[in-house]
């Protein structure tokens, strides 16, 4: 979540419909540069939005401790989060648990540790951190389209409970 509230466009090829997040911003251990596929509808919502700023989700706030504009707050975002969805134990993690669930399950297609991983932006353990370069681009794509879809199905299947949040929404 830090990474989207601090990512630059700079970062975004919507071209490629790709998001290339610098190791220096990973939030990872392993500090390498993390690209994640960008899966409908999300090219269609940054297009949309106002990029007169270089941050993808400028700041509301324009006081000077925010002057760079970046929306970096993230606990204001999951305070916001928590009161609208009426989830008070909401945590950004929570987001990433439920997906690398779905994605190991049949419904998720089963996919392998090394493929949830690389979405995740985790680094391969063992001899794999060693010998496997293989970046996982197209797996990474077809494995978050899979999951676009079943986010998009569940919204449509009952009445979607969108919260939009301030200054993220189109």
């Amino acid at each position: 979540m830090a990474q989207a509230l601090g990512a630059p466009w700079s970062e975004c090829d919507q071209e490629k419909e790709e998001w290339l997040i610098s190791g220096e911003r990973t939030g990872t251990k392993n500090a390498l540069p993390w690209l994640v596929p960008l899966t409908r509808p999300v090219p269609d919502l940054l297009e949309r939005r106002n990029n007169e700023s270089p941050w993808v989700f400028p700041a509301l706030s324009r006081r000077k401790e925010d002057s760079d504009g970046r929306a970096w707050r993230q606990q204001s975002v999951v305070y916001a989060i928590r009161q609208r969805s009426r989830v008070p134990d909401f945590r950004p993690h929570d987001l990433r648990r439920t997906l690398d669930t779905w994605l190991a399950s049949r419904a998720g297609g089963a996919q392998s540790v090394a493929v949830r991983n690389a979405i995740l932006g985790h680094k391969p353990r063992g001899i794999d951190a060693i010998y496997n370069v293989h970046d996982y681009a197209k797996e990474k794509r077809s494995a978050l389209d899979r999951w676009a879809k079943h986010v998009q199905h569940l919204s449509a299947v009952r009445p979607a409970k969108v919260i939009p949040l301030p200054g993220v929404g189109a």
